[in-house]
């Protein structure tokens, strides 16, 4: 029997399992039965979104989940659950944890979460586009400009802008600040479309400068070889250790950081990009975000969302 818990804040392989995204609930599922305990404020509305058997509680959910799941094995997601409900939870019911499992069941997207990762690349790009006209402004008014219009378009952003110029730049991850944007402004964003996100970084020079353009215009050609690539690799540590190579061929600095990351219903999520990763590329999708940074200078990244499935891989 697998259990998973939806708290105050959105868990991703609740949404995934379940198809519904409702606060304080419960899915469960033991072969082919669906059930969702939910609040009795949201079983109207439980009733019309998911499919399965709706249960309700008046206050405390535990109670019809020991009716259910007395003395059973239950998989659960440990690191969608509180301590609270652990302890409670265990001790009617021998629990094993399968968030890693859950984690890697995500990472193959279906078609229709690709419609939705598209949309939020698409929108993303749109709306990151505003750093070019950014100069003279401060981080943080750049930083608020992208909020709004990223309700403006019915969405919500998918973490806190990266909005960066000058020093702050080679922080990798830098908070807007009140210092007005001068000479570059490096923006790192996303925004999600019905909770699948993207995750892109972009590079505005106020005016023409040699050096800088030349090491971003590398970072751009280290992303289309990898995308190249990516047919003739399996594994994320293959995109790693290529990512290594090429930063040797264009002499550039190593970063800090992965070169990448997976994304979907979680910012970062599956596949690893790691140089230890084993996770299998095909059907994911992640981030490719090469990178410099010059302590006390300034920094540089390019990033974009890519598709690989199997065959070719796509820039979304």
């Amino acid at each position: 029997m697998l259990i998973l818990a939806r708290g105050e804040r959105f868990n991703a392989n609740f949404f995934y399992n379940s198809g519904v995204d409702m606060d304080n609930s419960f899915f469960i599922r033991e072969g082919e039965e669906r059930k969702l305990l939910v609040s009795r404020m949201n079983k109207d509305y439980a009733e019309e979104k998911f499919i399965g058997e709706v249960i309700a509680f008046e206050k405390d959910p535990l109670k019809e989940i020991e009716k259910i799941a007395r003395g059973k094995k239950l998989e659960m997601d440990f690191r969608g659950i509180t301590a609270f409900f652990f302890n409670k939870i265990s001790a009617f019911a021998k629990l094993v944890d399968v968030s890693e499992e859950l984690a890697k069941a995500r990472m193959r997207k279906s078609a229709g979460e690709l419609l939705l990762m598209r949309q939020a690349a698409r929108a993303g790009k749109e709306i990151i586009e505003m750093g070019k006209d950014s100069f003279g402004k401060t981080e943080q008014q750049l930083s608020s400009k992208l909020y709004a219009e990223t309700y403006k378009e019915g969405l919500r952003p998918a973490f806190r802008p990266i909005v960066a110029t000058g020093k702050n730049s080679s922080f990798p991850h830098s908070e807007p600040t009140d210092e007005k944007i001068s000479g570059l402004c490096l923006v790192d964003y996303g925004v999600a479309s019905r909770h699948y996100y993207s995750d892109l970084t972009r590079v505005f020079f106020e005016k023409r400068d040699a050096k800088k353009e030349k090491i971003y215009s590398q970072l751009k050609h280290i992303v289309a070889q990898i995308v190249d690539e990516i047919p003739n690799l399996s594994v994320g540590s293959d995109i790693a250790l290529l990512a290594e190579k090429l930063y040797r061929k264009e002499h550039l600095p190593f970063p800090p950081h992965s070169i990448g990351h997976g994304i979907g219903l979680e910012v970062h999520e599956l596949p690893s990009l790691s140089k230890t990763s084993k996770d299998k590329l095909e059907g994911a999708t992640f981030t490719l975000e090469p990178s410099v940074y010059y302590s006390g200078q300034f920094g540089l990244r390019y990033e974009e969302v890519i598709h690989y499935n199997g065959k070719k891989a796509q820039i979304l």
